[in-house]
C-alpha cells in the first residue's frame, strides 16, 4: 500500500498540473539484507516546503510502526526537474531473490 501512496503522489502533485503529463518510475533492488524501492516522476518537483503532507506522513508512520528504526523514506527533488521517494525496509529472514 505505500507503493500506491507514492505513486498516487507522483501522479497527484507532479504530472497532474502539468499539460503534458509526464512518466512514474518503479524501481525495486535487493542490497544484501535490504530491499529498496524507489518512486520517482518527471512532473512539476517540489515548491518550498512541500514534501511533509498526508501521503508522506503516513508512509513515514507505516513503515516505523512495521519497522522502527530498520526502514526510513527519503524524499528529493529529481533532476533535471520531478520527484523521487526512496523507501528501505529489511527483508524477512529466509527471504530468497
Amino acid at each position: 500500500m505505500m507503493l500506491l501512496t507514492l505513486v498516487e503522489n507522483a501522479i497527484k502533485h507532479g504530472l497532474n498540473p502539468l499539460a503534458e503529463g509526464g512518466f512514474v518510475r518503479l524501481r525495486a533492488e535487493r542490497r544484501g539484507a535490504e530491499l529498496h524501492l524507489e518512486v520517482a516522476d518527471n512532473g512539476r518537483g517540489l515548491a518550498a516546503g512541500e514534501g511533509h503532507g498526508t501521503g508522506l506522513s503516513n508512509v513515514r508512520a507505516r513503515l516505523a510502526l512495521l519497522y522502527g528504526t530498520r526502514a526510513a523514506l527519503d524524499v528529493a527533488p529529481g533532476e533535471p526537474r520531478g520527484f523521487v521517494a526512496k523507501v528501505s525496509l529489511p527483508l524477512l529472514e529466509g527471504a530468497t531473490a
